[in-house]
């Protein structure tokens, strides 16, 4: 592998997004009684973990994106 990661500021998003993702999907398990509250914060928590997912190995995956040096 040639290229470097110059800012990772999208792994970073990654991490996070990845961990509220996590949290929210976590929090959903508490409302049993409520399933509008239970369903809402499920896909809340599945959509921000994919996100978060995809911010991380954007750099990686996405050569050309910005924040991914290709100087040798």
């Amino acid at each position: 592998m040639n290229d470097t990661v110059v800012v990772p500021r999208t792994i970073f998003k990654g991490y996070l997004g990845f961990m509220a993702g996590t949290a929210l999907t976590s929090l959903s398990g508490i409302f049993t009684k409520h399933p509008k509250t239970k369903n809402t914060l499920l896909a809340a928590g599945i959509l921000t973990a994919l996100y978060g997912t995809f911010a991380f190995v954007r750099p990686f995956v996405i050569k050309d994106a910005p924040g991914v040096d290709k100087t040798k």
